[in-house]
């Protein structure tokens, strides 16, 4: 009996771990939204530069997990949008990376520049970074990806 407690002890206990880490990702979820994660990154430079380890263009959408915009359900749902038509329309696979995760994640959003949430960020197939920084229509984020290509 006293075994048997131990393993349900257990079980809740990394189920307790498990859903409070991914409580704080709010993509995590997402069939079409990549939550991205330090693994998918790569020092590229002497200088510790780094950028996303995909050959294709992506748009990364950097965020805090407490910032009351990123979490916004009208936000959320805009990414999830991107996230189902860019992949069609533009060739372009959509990230989302939580800049205050823990550490790492941390260290990567200061060493990509990031400063405030969300910042959309795209980088396409030549690796050159651009901030979007218009509305939240899809049409708008299609000519920016075109003039940045």
């Amino acid at each position: 009996m006293i075994f048997l407690f131990l393993i349900q002890k257990r079980n809740l206990f990394l189920f307790n771990i498990i859903y409070y880490m991914n409580e704080n990702l709010i993509y995590y979820k997402s069939p079409n939204v990549q939550e991205m994660r330090p693994k998918d990154f790569k020092v590229v430079n002497l200088r510790k530069n780094i950028e996303p380890k995909y050959n294709q263009p992506i748009l990364i959408v950097f965020y805090a997990h407490w910032c009351p915009h990123c979490s916004n359900p009208t936000m959320v749902e805009f990414v999830e949008s991107l996230a189902s038509v860019l992949p069609k329309k533009a060739n372009v696979k959509v990230g989302a990376f939580n800049c205050d995760y823990n550490d790492n994640h941390r260290d990567i959003a200061s060493n990509m520049g990031i400063t405030g949430f969300p910042t959309i960020r795209y980088i396409n197939k030549n690796r050159k970074s651009t901030d979007y920084r218009g509305s939240t229509n899809i049409k708008d984020i299609l000519k920016f990806l075109v003039k940045n290509s």
